[in-house]
């Protein structure tokens, strides 16, 4: 599909932009995730942010909105000197973003239609070995377009089933494919399925499902129609390394994958999709840091109720 693609394979884009327009932002040093504790400068880190489905369409296809967040860290002997360079590169960076957006079907290697970007904004200024270190942050967003598996899981009919029976539905399915010799959605590599909130000291990398609330509204005497809003962490160890991040991401993609293959889990549901998902960087309790990704799933199924 012409101007599709994903966050891992965006950010690679990004950073391929951001190199080849070094001689514009003066930066060499760029990295898709997190920066080492001692970075060369001026840098770049090439952070994901969001996904956000914009619109479903027929045949499984959607537009798809990505924010990536890219900081900017540059340092000098004065505070001002040190905002210049970080505002320097940033005007820089926005001059190559307006480059691609101009390229016509070629923008941006064809992974997106469409790139905007928000005003930045600035950290609080810190020193590093005698000297000023100023960070700057450009939101950007790109827009493409993304479709679901070519075949999905299909049913006769509908069975009503409570928000405890859909989770278990959704945490059995899961677990189904750790162990599955088909690798077409593989997911051999996760370590530990949950089905709550990540205990004190879990196996990486890991999935969770969590209850996020329920939703429901009256069709008819008898029966409600339910909406399960599920939540899907994905937990991996965060490290300065850009293989840490590309498990994180690989790791989403298949979970992606895999949750619209089966939409209809096992037909006990009318339908679910993707809503959104966060990327993000967490301080855990005796984990230290993580990449945490959260898939916000909604399940609309059919509930019996006592009338």
């Amino acid at each position: 599909m012409a101007y599709s693609t994903t966050m891992s394979l965006l950010l690679d884009n990004i950073k391929t932009v951001l190199l080849a327009g070094r001689t514009s932002t003066g930066v060499d040093y760029l990295k898709r995730g997190v920066l080492p504790p001692v970075p060369v400068f001026p840098c770049i880190a090439l952070l994901p942010e969001n996904e956000n489905i914009l619109q479903y369409r027929n045949n499984g296809n959607y537009i798809i909105e990505r924010d990536v967040s890219v900081e900017v860290y540059a340092k000098a002997y004065d505070v001002k000197d040190a905002q210049k360079k970080v505002e320097d590169v940033i005007t820089a960076i926005i001059g190559l973003a307006r480059t691609q957006n101009n390229l016509g079907a070629n923008r941006w290697s064809t992974c997106c239609f469409d790139c905007t970007w928000s005003e930045e904004t600035y950290e609080t200024p810190f020193q590093y070995n005698n000297q000023i270190v100023q960070i700057g942050i450009l939101p950007m967003s790109f827009i493409s377009n993304e479709s679901m598996p070519t075949t999905r899981l299909k049913y006769s009919g509908v069975t009503e089933t409570g928000l405890s029976d859909t989770i278990d539905e959704v945490y059995d399915t899961l677990v189904g494919y750790i162990n599955q010799t088909d690798t077409t959605y593989d997911l051999s590599n996760v370590r530990q399925i949950y089905k709550k909130e990540i205990p004190p000291v879990p196996d990486f990398p890991s999935i969770t499902v969590v209850s996020r609330g329920t939703d429901r509204d009256r069709a008819r005497a008898g029966e409600d129609v339910a909406s399960f809003n599920i939540e899907l962490g994905v937990w991996t160890k965060l490290l300065d390394k850009e293989y840490a991040l590309n498990q994180s991401l690989d790791l989403v993609e298949t979970l992606k994958d895999v949750v619209q293959y089966n939409d209809l889990w096992g037909g006990k549901v009318i339908n679910s999709i993707i809503d959104n998902i966060q990327y993000e960087r967490a301080s855990v309790d005796k984990l230290g840091m993580v990449y945490r990704s959260l898939i916000n799933l909604v399940i609309d199924g059919m509930e019996v109720t006592n009338q």
